[in-house]
């Protein structure tokens, strides 16, 4: 009799262990698919930051290429103010010039005007 009450003594610690390791594993199985399901959200965070970034950089690039063109087309204005301020010089000295011999040739006539009455008188 103490055989088989040490046997089913046994059996109930057996079964108790069985039952405690079910229920580990139980656990452990949970944790992994909780485990596996924040991965999965990482994952595609991950993801889509990654997109993110791409578009980012996409961006930057196309302000790059803007930014440049616009410096291009900048100096490219610049060269032409400067270049219209140089002709505005030209056609300042080029104005002083005829004006100064509009006064001359006035004088002229002037002169010529004043000898031909003196010599009509």
């Amino acid at each position: 009799m103490a055989s088989k009450s040490t046997l089913e003594n046994e059996t109930r610690t057996l079964s108790q262990d069985l039952q405690d390791a079910k229920e580990k594993l139980a656990r452990a199985e949970a944790e992994t698919r909780a485990l596996r399901l924040s991965l999965d959200e990482k994952t595609s965070e991950m993801e889509r930051a990654q997109k993110d970034l791409v578009a980012v950089s996409q961006q930057l690039h196309e302000s790059q290429s803007l930014a440049a063109a616009y410096s291009d087309k900048q100096k490219h204005l610049e060269e032409c103010l400067n270049s219209a301020r140089q002709e505005v010089a030209a056609v300042a000295s080029a104005k002083s010039s005829l004006e100064q011999q509009v006064k001359q040739l006035v004088a002229e006539i002037e002169l010529t005007r004043q000898k031909c009455q003196h010599s009509e008188d």
